[in-house]
């Protein structure tokens, strides 16, 4: 760590920082650096605040931990300025446009702090690939930061090169990943999860598409052992919506559950819980079209205002369509995407 050297350092991390032997990123960084401060995102230093919850400052270990996350934004606390010459990124993140991690990330460059910035790359866990279309400038928030597709292939060093390319900001150091064959997360190889409700690499790969329900009045399972596998709310009849959805490379298992926390508390719900049989299956494509069918078949079925910042603005109208010419928009525009960001890469 010779570009710590000499220098008071600040670490960015999340519940997914960890060392390739499973040690805690902080507790390797306490012994080799001179940290002066820790800084968290959403869900907390080590994951436990729910999703949109602020998080609050605290200390780990004798070190101030400094909260990047109110709610709804991002900002860099002013009194830790005086404490770091350095910022450290370690942040596992999911290569999806709405995890905020990469809304902090972005958020943090742009303020041009008077800091050295250094990334700590880590994998994109879906590898190369591109799913969706980019957000337009006029719907980009805090779960959309920037013009980029659901899945962007980017991994997070190359995101942050990305963004200050792109807005002529102070370019952060990346120090490169090794071994890497850039590839989706190896089968088999350990998932520590990245936030309360992605607890397996299976459960994230569901999300990239399912996390469109929150723009809904499904539920997603959130408060439930099976976020992003289990979906449903009590208007649902399992039955009949399996009698006209199918997705290719998805299984489908009708399920009642009963959501301890979130949308449908405690109200019996039925849907389904799903599995992912082929890892080449598309989950936004799975999303969209069981958007459509649940909205043609029970009328009690309504978005909510954060569909918009979730899938743009023709997202709402296309499932309302049927879906398929809105898939077929996106898979052009996740192309010209994935064509126009290889620039970017640096593996």
């Amino acid at each position: 760590m010779g570009y710590l050297e000499g220098k008071r350092a600040g670490a960015v991390l999340s519940s997914a920082s960890f060392t390739s032997k499973g040690r805690f990123s902080g507790d390797e960084l306490l012994e080799r650096a001179d940290i002066r401060a820790f800084f968290s995102l959403e869900h907390g230093l080590f994951g436990k605040e729910e999703a949109g919850k602020a998080v609050s400052d605290s200390v780990y270990k004798g070190v101030p931990v400094f909260s990047l996350y109110n709610g709804e934004s991002s900002v860099f606390p002013q009194e830790a300025l005086g404490l770091i010459d350095v910022l450290l990124f370690d942040i596992q993140d999911l290569g999806l446009r709405f995890y905020t991690y990469i809304s902090s990330l972005k958020a943090i460059l742009e303020e041009e702090l008077p800091l050295d910035i250094i990334v700590l790359d880590r994998p994109n866990p879906f590898g190369r690939r591109v799913l969706g279309a980019p957000l337009e400038k006029d719907e980009l928030s805090f779960i959309g930061p920037d013009e980029l597709p659901v899945m962007y292939s980017l991994t997070f060093g190359e995101l942050a090169l990305w963004y200050a390319r792109r807005e002529g900001l102070r370019l952060p150091k990346v120090v490169p990943l090794e071994g890497w064959d850039q590839g989706p997360w190896p089968m088999g190889r350990p998932w520590v999860p990245t936030s309360p409700a992605i607890r397996s690499y299976e459960q994230a790969f569901l999300y990239s598409g399912l996390c469109f329900l929150e723009g809904t009045n499904l539920s997603e399972g959130r408060g439930t052992d099976y976020p992003f596998q289990l979906i449903g709310a009590p208007f649902i009849d399992s039955g009949k919506l399996s009698g006209l959805f199918r997705e290719e490379g998805f299984g489908l298992e009708p399920a009642v559950f009963t959501p301890r926390s979130g949308k449908w508390e405690g109200e019996r719900c039925e849907g389904f819980f799903i599995k992912v049989l082929d890892w080449d299956a598309d989950p936004v494509a799975l999303s969209v079209r069981l958007l459509s069918c649940v909205f043609s078949l029970f009328p009690e079925a309504a978005f909510l205002p954060s569909i918009d910042n979730l899938m743009g603005k023709e997202g709402r109208q296309g499932i309302l369509n049927g879906g398929d010419a809105l898939l077929l928009s996106w898979e052009k525009k996740a192309l010209e995407f994935k064509h126009s960001v290889r620039e970017y890469y640096i593996y």
